[in-house]
């Protein structure tokens, strides 16, 4: 009796060992923001299996629109990324041009990268203007804080790849 005991209790560490590791890690906490005041963004883990990114990332900002109300930001402001206790060297963020509605008003060739280098424990992303704001024939879109933004980067933790994802209003210079 004694004997089986101890085995249940081992089976059972065994089954809670092994659930416990196969649970879902969280992703990583973190703060964007300007001035100290923080952006909303969202998070997706990202899946190996994936096969249309650019369907989730116009879902991500649409859902941005429609529920957060979107920070405008003056070109040549820092964005300060500012990581938990575990963070990158470098990321690369993507810079899109989107419509009202969260979709992207231009071609991914228009996306603009640019990789960001770890200063003092947070990455900074200065606001430059956009090169795809001069493509617009809407005489609107040159008007102050009428340029929509959609701001992404991919954060490699343990190696699991989670994208997060934020949208501001801009002037186009």
């Amino acid at each position: 009796m004694k004997n089986m005991v101890i085995i249940l209790f081992i089976l059972c560490l065994n089954v809670f060992s092994v659930v416990g590791c196969s649970s879902k890690q969280k992703a990583p906490e973190l703060t964007i923001s300007v001035k100290g005041k923080e952006i909303p963004y969202t998070v997706e883990k990202l899946e190996d299996n994936e096969v249309d990114r650019e369907d989730t990332e116009e879902q991500l900002t649409k859902n941005l629109i429609e529920n957060e109300e979107i920070p405008y930001i003056k070109i040549g402001e820092i964005i300060i990324i500012q990581f938990g206790k575990k963070y990158p060297d470098q990321i690369v963020v993507k810079d899109c041009l989107l419509n009202k509605d969260g979709t992207r008003k231009y071609s991914e060739n228009l996306t603009r990268e640019t990789q960001l280098e770890l200063k003092e424990d947070t990455l900074q992303y200065e606001l430059t203007p956009h090169i795809a704001t001069g493509l617009s024939s809407d005489r609107n879109d040159y008007l102050d804080g009428n340029v929509v933004r959609g701001v992404s980067f991919v954060y490699d933790r343990d190696g699991e790849e989670y994208e997060y994802t934020f949208v501001i209003k801009t002037d186009a210079k």
